[in-house]
């Protein structure tokens, strides 16, 4: 999402990012909202990684907005 938002438009949301008028912060929620019964086994790469349920878990939310 940082990434999209500095290339966005050439740029246009840069300076708003630079000066901390419009900040991504990052948060993990990892086993938190992980579905159960999808492996989180390192040594299990196929179903940890590869499997469709596993990669469905990797996504990107925007949680919250705030306006001042």
């Amino acid at each position: 999402v940082r990434n999209h938002f500095e290339q966005y438009a050439d740029g246009a949301l840069m300076p708003f990012l630079k000066t901390g008028q419009l900040k991504v912060l990052e948060t993990s929620f990892g086993e938190t909202t992980a579905r159960s019964g999808i492996s989180d086994d390192l040594n299990d790469e196929r179903n940890s990684i590869y499997h469709p349920d596993a990669a469905r878990e990797r996504r990107v939310e925007i949680v919250e907005i705030r306006e001042r």
